[in-house]
């Protein structure tokens, strides 16, 4: 009696234990769709958009430096100790114990020897250059999401024809007991039919492994629970592939790489002008009011105002040659920027054309893959003809069973490989296609 309630007890904590597990939920998911949500997951997108946005806000910061500045000060203190002057007559303190003073300043710059057109012009250019790391890092993401969708595809792929394979072998190993128990195979025969399926069974799992683990890859670039059962919805097919014969590589590649260089150039530029700018003088407009007790006037105790107005002409020269020192290490900073980007265009370059060279070389194998897997296919069925008919062996009945699973194996990937190199002539040119579908 005991042992019957334990059982239904058991019963019962399965059924509450089904029902509280969540299961993992299948979501369809098209590239496009993908790329759209890595991008949006991306934290390295997301530290490179604030980026971006910090480096917008000083260069808007930069511009205000040509607005007039208003300044506000006021003060109060107490002297226990004001100076007097003795006078045959009379005697008058110097001033007052108890002082108030407060005054306003409009100051507007004049004349600043390019200062202020060269330090925006430079936040302008950094802006530029931190909004072009963003779309380098987007674009990278995007390739990367593209990459990893394919991986999917082809483990997915991989385990239809692991499936196919058992499913040919299952009706193989049927057919050669049949024909044990007519007397017309030998054990041996059987075994190997056996061994094949077993086999066929390891294959199974290993596929289905690579899919989970290539679901994951992708799952954490999207941002979604790595359990999650990702079903790629991009049809195989050959149809409205581009003419890879005439494809070409820009002579200046549109990388947001290149153009980060570019406007760290500009930057530089600018910074080394600004560094020069402070071999000249600077000149600035002012308007004041002040109001105080006893303001400008130590012999008057009450409050009084007063207004004024005036240029300001400031020349700091350091005797140090702190300015050429500053200029020349601008100009250095330039100079190593040119240098990087042409090294990192050369780079690209070659990049490209090898990207290039690769999608021609998956475009022609997209036929003899096909071909290939059409004769093995046509093999495979003349050899189980041949075989129920007692003229081939068992033997070589698998290893036309294996042929056709290889061939089929290569077909497919010959088409996800195909997308893959068309994915890296994308990124390496710098195309916008990069964050569409398949073409």
């Amino acid at each position: 009696m005991s042992s019957k309630s334990s059982v239904i007890r058991m019963l019962i904590a399965l059924v509450l234990a089904a029902t509280v597990i969540p299961s993992a939920q299948a979501t369809d998911l098209s590239l496009r769709d993908a790329i759209a949500r890595a991008l949006a997951h991306g934290y390295g997108i997301q530290s490179a958009a604030a980026d971006s946005a910090a480096a917008a806000d000083r260069h808007r910061a930069a511009r205000t430096l040509r607005y007039p500045t208003l300044s506000l000060d006021a003060r109060s203190f107490y002297l226990s100790y004001v100076p007097k002057l003795s006078l045959p007559f009379a005697t008058m303190e110097l001033g007052t114990k108890e002082n108030y003073q407060a005054d306003v300043k409009l100051s507007l710059p004049l004349y600043t020897g390019g200062r202020l057109t060269h330090s925006i012009a430079a936040a302008r250019q950094t802006s530029l250059a931190e909004s072009s790391r963003l779309e380098a890092e987007r674009m990278a993401v995007a390739a990367q999401v593209r990459r990893a969708y394919f991986n999917l595809m082809l483990a997915s792929s991989a385990v239809d024809i692991a499936a196919a394979s058992r499913q040919r072998l299952t009706i193989i190993r049927s057919t050669v007991q049949d024909f044990y128990d007519n007397g017309l195979a030998d054990s041996i025969d059987v075994l190997d039919a056996q061994a094949a399926v077993v086999k066929a069974g390891r294959a199974a799992d290993q596929a289905a492994t690579g899919r989970r683990n290539a679901a994951v890859s992708l799952a954490t670039l999207i941002g979604t629970p790595d359990d999650t059962a990702l079903t790629p919805t991009e049809p195989l097919s050959y149809g409205e592939l581009p003419d890879v014969e005439t494809l070409t590589i820009p002579a200046d590649i549109p990388r947001p790489e290149l153009k980060r260089l570019d406007h760290i150039i500009a930057a530089s530029d600018q910074t080394a002008a600004l560094a020069l700018a402070e071999y000249v003088p600077t000149l600035a407009g002012f308007g004041g009011y002040s109001v105080g007790k006893p303001n400008k006037d130590m012999f008057n105790k009450t409050w009084n105002d007063y207004f004024s107005a005036g240029l300001s002409l400031t020349w700091d020269l350091n005797l140090g040659r702190k300015t050429a020192r500053n200029a020349s290490a601008a100009r250095q900073t330039a100079r190593s920027a040119r240098l990087t980007r042409q090294s990192l265009q050369e780079s690209m370059t070659t990049q490209a054309v090898t990207a290039l060279n690769n999608l021609k070389q998956a475009y022609a194998t997209l036929g003899t893959a096909a071909a290939e897997h059409d004769i093995a296919g046509r093999k495979f069925n003349l050899a189980r003809q041949k075989h129920k008919a007692g003229e081939l062996t068992v033997n070589r009945l698998l290893e036309m069973e294996l042929e056709l699973t290889v061939s089929e194996q290569q077909n497919r990937s010959a088409v996800i490989q195909y997308y893959q190199a068309w994915t890296e002539y994308l990124y390496a040119i710098g195309s916008s296609d990069i964050y569409g579908g398949l073409r």
